[in-house]
Order: structure tokens, then sequence, then C-alpha cells
């Protein structure tokens, strides 16, 4: 070969590869294994990070976990809660690096004391030191923002038969299954904002999680712990400043990581209806902070909704203008039911990663607006989550996600939806009697609602027997907006009068709360615009207590309202309405209980100050102008609507 021929070879090898090479040298190793424990059964949830960053994953229910590494630092660091923690250096320069770990039980260090009769644990000094830091670690951060993973997954074991006699329809195994990614920015003491980047739900691919990393916004730096739909009162913090009075504290040892020394100490309520936790806190000695807990709450600590819950919090140093913050990492939330004849388990975890630290966070930042899902988070392809995804699923939760979604295909379809409305749509006695019904078309998001003959059929002194037939139709669509038709009709046989009217909605605005609502027609109405009797109590104390309560009057009319939010926080509703009213008269006195004592009075109102009350036929213009404001109103948005 030709001293030319060779450079153009090489020159066309390196125009090819030299890209090829560059690509793969850019490219993240991926870090993968599994964690177990001495006996080789997976630790769910362990923490795998790079040491003094705040990259990071958990492993997941059976141990398996999967972790992109940042370039720059090769230590990866492995902890959980109860083992002693594994620093491991990563050597491999492979795209993809398989890492399993074994980890062994904490070694605890305690020193031989000679504690007297009486005297006080070492436990309670540390504990004193934690409280005297409290408020300066709480407000380490003043502001930071970082993306938050969070995976939620509840199953049922038992579920019963019936309750209150209705049939159970919801079956075992996995019930809920969802992930999201946020990015959440905090700034102290009170400002957080949340975007909602992705989400996935098991079984429904159009829906999207309502997994919120700011609401397990939990730090036991705090006196007290608030978990809204918990417990109406707050949990008392292992360190806060009132804490001795209400937990025990015992000192189980000290562990070496890092050159640093961790104090771990158990916990324990003095009373056991006290707002308080058990379980273990692991402290840094000398710098008394918290390093790791696992508290458990239960039924007696006055709980809801779940017999316990425990709640697991891993923190870790990373650098900072070359000093070290510590920040969360991961935390966990596992929880059992056992109420009403179901039985069952879940969990929700957080894993915390990309951290941005006191940058100066400006206020005007925030807003009211604490909470917003974008619009395209539900619609991420399966390779989006197996690239974002910092915790591999299980098998279980890989066919629930295949499963679900191959019956979404299914239960979506129109003779699917056909065959439960058919079933649905069976009338019986009660439908007829007392309830009512309504007939739905799923597939068409139509419903048509017809009452009962309790609410067809009244009686009053005025219209006598009174036949008085309506029936609605809505019509729904996929972004919460629906429109209402309302018609109905009555005739008097003792008055000999036929009336009818129309009510429509139009709710077009969810995210403004906006509706319009047009009436028109001839109808009577209540004298009492509150209409504190139904007219089937009216018709029942007329037929068998002769007494007509209730009082009517007739009017045509023509009504138009509208119905939305400004701005947020002020709402507006104005109507107008033209009518032209009639007065009406007691043309019956039947009755089923004919009292001597009693008779029927005038179909006007009694009023001591206004004798008479009886008014001419007139016509009136009304308008109305409701206002309705609530100065810093915080909201969540979602897709289409508005909490």
């Amino acid at each position: 070969m030709s001293k030319l021929k060779t450079v153009h070879f090489w020159f066309i090898l390196l125009f090819w590869i030299l890209p090829l090479l560059q690509q793969l040298a850019a490219q993240d190793q991926q870090l993968h294994g599994r964690i177990s424990d001495e006996n080789g059964t997976g630790l769910p949830f362990a923490t795998i990070h790079q040491k003094n960053t705040t990259n990071g994953t958990t492993s997941n229910a059976l141990g398996f976990y999967s972790l992109e590494l940042q370039k720059g630092n090769p230590t990866v660091v492995i902890q959980f809660v109860g083992y002693k923690s594994v620093e491991q250096n990563i050597e491999d320069l492979s795209t993809t690096v398989m890492m399993n770990v074994q980890m062994q039980p904490e070694v605890l260090q305690l020193e031989a004391l000679v504690i007297k009769p009486g005297a006080e644990d070492p436990a309670y000094g540390i504990i004193r030191n934690a409280i005297a830091q409290r408020k300066k670690h709480l407000r380490e951060l003043q502001d930071y923002q970082c993306n938050v993973y969070i995976k939620g997954s509840q199953r049922l074991d038992e579920v019963p038969e019936r309750i209150l006699g209705i049939p159970v329809t919801i079956d075992t195994g996995i019930v809920y299954l969802s992930e999201s990614v946020s990015e959440l920015s905090v700034k102290q003491p009170d400002k957080v904002k949340e975007k909602v980047i992705s989400s996935k739900v098991s079984g429904d691919n159009r829906a999207f999680s309502f997994n919120q990393a700011s609401d397990v916004l939990i730090s036991f730096y705090e006196n007290q712990i608030y978990s809204e739909g918990l417990s109406e009162r707050g949990f008392i913090s292992p360190i806060a400043d009132n804490a001795m009075l209400f937990y025990d504290y015992e000192l189980a040892g000290t562990v070496q990581q890092d050159g640093q020394v961790i104090n771990k100490i158990k916990v324990f309520p003095k009373r056991s209806h006290d707002p308080s936790f058990s379980g273990l806190v692991y402290i840094v000695d000398l710098s008394w902070r918290l390093h790791s807990v696992d508290l458990l709450l239960t039924k007696e600590h006055q709980i809801e909704f779940v017999d316990s819950l425990r709640i697991k919090q891993l923190m870790a140093p990373v650098d900072k203008d070359g000093e070290k913050v510590w920040t969360l990492l991961s935390q966990q939330f596992n929880f059992l039911l056992n109420a009403f004849g179901f039985k069952g388990e879940g969990y929700f975890v957080g894993v915390y990663t990309d951290y941005s630290i006191n940058e100066g966070i400006s206020s005007r930042y925030f807003s009211n607006e604490v909470i917003t899902v974008d619009i395209n988070s539900n619609k991420k392809d399966s390779m989006y989550w197996e690239i974002t995804r910092p915790i591999p699923l299980t098998i279980a939760e890989i066919k629930d996600y295949h499963f679900k979604d191959s019956m979404q295909v299914i239960k979506k379809s129109e003779p699917y939806l056909d065959s439960i409305d058919h079933k649905n749509n069976k009338v019986t006695p009660t439908h007829i009697f007392l309830t009512g019904k309504t007939f739905r078309h799923s597939f068409k998001k139509q419903s048509w609602n017809f009452p009962s003959l309790v609410e067809l059929f009244q009686f009053n002194t005025v219209e006598g027997f009174v036949p008085n037939l309506g029936f609605s139709f809505t019509q729904d669509f996929e972004d919460y907006r629906f429109y209402r038709i309302n018609p109905e009709f009555r005739y008097g046989f003792s008055n000999e009068r036929f009336n009818a009217h129309i009510k429509t909605r139009y709710y077009y605005n969810p995210l403004k709360f906006a509706s319009i609502r047009v009436s028109a027609g001839r109808f009577v109405e209540s004298l009492n615009e509150s209409v504190p009797l139904t007219a089937f109590d009216n018709t029942f104390y007329t037929l068998l207590e002769e007494k007509n309560f209730l009082k009517i009057y007739e009017k045509s009319y023509f009504k138009a309202e509208h119905r939305s939010e400004i701005v947020n926080g002020f709402y507006l509703t104005g109507s107008l309405e033209w009518s032209q009213r009639r007065p009406l008269e007691n043309t019956n006195d039947y009755t089923f209980t004919d009292r001597d004592e009693r008779e029927f009075t005038p179909n006007a109102p009694d009023n001591i100050e206004l004798n008479p009350t009886e008014f001419p036929k007139h016509q009136a213009f009304l308008w109305n102008l409701k206002v309705k404001w609530q100065p810093g109103q915080k909201y969540i948005k979602r897709p289409y609507r508005k909490f």
C-alpha cells in the first residue's frame, strides 16, 4: 500500500471512529447489581450514592438497583439502616458495571460504662446536644432545588366479600402502582414550589399520578411532624425542644463511618398514647446532626386509616463551597392496613438527586401555585422511564404494568363499556320507588338521570295532586368540561295548570371554575328562596298532618348566570333575570287525617310585622353580583383542573 493510500486509510478510520470514541467517552457509566444482607436476602430500599454528591438511588423491594454514575467521583457509598456502610471505588471503566454488595450488620461499639442505679443513660446527653443544634441544622439549607423520584405501591392480600351488604369487586394483589419525577424548590421557612414533569399510573396511561414530593416534606428538625390525613394532631420529633417530656432514650452503641462516630439511639414513647415515635435515630457525634432515622407509628399513637407507618430517612454530606452540607438522599414510608376486612401493605419511596443548594432563590420565584403538573407528564414512553427510573421495577411490578396496560385497552373499548353499562343500568324496585336511576353510556361519556316515584308524585293545597316529571342529560368530556340539560314538567290536577321549564349548564373551563347557566319557562317557585322544605316533606305534612308549610307562586322567566375565577382567589358570579310573577291561591283542602282543631293556612307566608303578605301580579327585572375573595389562596394546578 502506498504512503498516500495509507494516510487516506487512517484518515477515513479516524473520521468515523474518533466521534464514536468521543461519544463513548462522554457516556456516563451505568452501575447496577443487587444489595443483600449477610444471608443473601435482598435488602429493600438500600441507598446507593456517589460520595460527596447527591447523585444516588435506592434498591427496589428485592434489593436490585441501577445508578448512572457521574464523572469525576468513582467512589460509591452503600447504606442501609442497621448495617455497616460500604464504600466501593469503581475502577472498571466499562460503560456498564456490575456490582453486587453483601452487607454486614453494623458492629456496635459500646464502651464499658458503670452506670450507678438511677444514673442517666449517655443517650440523654447526646439528645440534649442535638436539641441545642436543632434550629441551626433546620436552617442550614436556606434554599434548595432538587429532582425527586417517587414510587408508590399498594397491595391487598385479603378483601371482604361484602361491606354493609354491598359486594366488594376489588381483587387482591397490586391495587396501586405509580411513579413520578418532580422538580422541587424550597426556601426557608415556608416557601415551596413543585413541578411534576413525568408521571405514570399502572392501568391508566391517561391519568396523572398523585405522588407529590411537597406532600412528604418531613424534617425531624421541626418540633412537630404534620401529615394531612394521617392525624389531626402533629407528632413530636425525638429531638424537639420538648422531646424529653415525651421520650425515653437508650444508647445502643456507636459505629464508625467515614472517620465520624455515629451514635445509635433507641427512642421510646413515655406513654403509649402520646403523639410520639418509637424506633432508632442515628446522630453524628460532635456536630449532633441527624444521620438517619428509622421510626414507627402505630394505632396506639392515634393514626388514621392505617395500622402502622414506618418512616426511614437517610441524609449525607455534599460539598458546597468547600464545606459539607447535609441533604436528604432517600425517604421511605411503609404502611400496613387492616380494617373492615381489608388487609394489605404498601410503600412510598423517594430518591432526591441533583441538588442546587443555597443559591439564593428569589422569593418572587414562588407563588400561590405550589404544585403544577405538566400536561405532557403522562405521555412519556417506556424508553424514557427505562432511562429515568432510578429504582428498578420488580418482576411483580413489571407484570402489573403490562397486565393493567393491556387490560386498559380492553376496558376503554366500546364493547367492554357497553357490557358494564348493560349490567349497571338494570333497574330495581329501590330505584323505582326511592332513589331514582342514572343510565350511562360510558363510551360516549353520556348519562341520563330520572327521578323516583317519591320525587315524581307530589301534593300541595294549591295544585292538588301534581305529577312532576323531570330528567337530566349530561355530556362529559376528557378535559373535565361538561354540559347538562334538565327539562321539567308538572301539571296540577286541582288548579288545572300546566308548567314547564328547562335548565342548562355548561362547565367550560375547570381551571377557572367557569360555568354558564341559562334557564327559561314557566314554573312554580317557593316564596322562601332557601327552600327549607322539600316537596316530599310538604306532601307528607299536608296529607298526614294537615299542615301546608310550603307557600308557592308561579313565574314565567328567563335567567342567565355566569361564574368564574377572575384571578387567583377572586371569584365573580353575575346573573340577570326577567320574570312575570303571579300569585297562587289554595284550590284543595284534601288530607288523609282531617283534624277538627286544625285547618290549612292561606298560600301566603305568615309574618307578624308584614300583614297581609299577598302580592299582585307583576313583572321584575333582577340582577345579582356576588364577589368572593380569598387572599393568598394556595392551589395545585393539574392538567385541566385546579385544586
